[in-house]
């Protein structure tokens, strides 16, 4: 299973070798209930990511939204909106067919764990069907 820490510079990378995908951009000061794959997960409050991503063979990417803001805006008009807001950089997870944005956590799909499942269901079912 691909898990993977990247930059925007690595997407045409990751479009070549991976037909459908989903992209963490993480805010590490957020108080969300996400978190980063890659940070030490607290066993008092734990990443919901960690046991679905065990679960889904989805290949994730993840990389920090601040760093990323500029290629968040420029994929579309509600990421304008919605990628800086309160003085922070929200965090979002989006999934991609190659190139193009399938879906988002802006949009109808909470960013929580439920929305997520949802948003890798619609990109390919398949994913939720093969489920360890």
């Amino acid at each position: 299973m691909v898990r993977e820490r990247i930059t925007v510079n690595d997407f045409e990378r990751i479009t070549k070798e991976n037909e459908y995908f989903i992209w963490h951009f993480v805010n590490p000061n957020s108080a969300t209930q996400l978190k980063s794959i890659f940070q030490i997960d607290n066993p008092f409050n734990p990443n919901p990511f960690i046991p679905i991503l065990k679960s889904i063979s989805v290949p994730y990417f993840e990389s920090d939204s601040q760093e990323s803001y500029d290629f968040l805006i420029n994929l579309d008009t509600p990421f304008i909106v919605n990628a800086h807001k309160n003085n922070t950089y929200n965090p979002v997870v989006i999934s991609f067919n190659r190139k193009r944005m399938v879906n988002h956590t802006f949009g109808p799909y909470c960013y929580c764990i439920e929305g997520v499942i949802e948003l890798i269901g619609e990109l390919n079912p398949q994913f939720i069907l093969d489920i360890n």
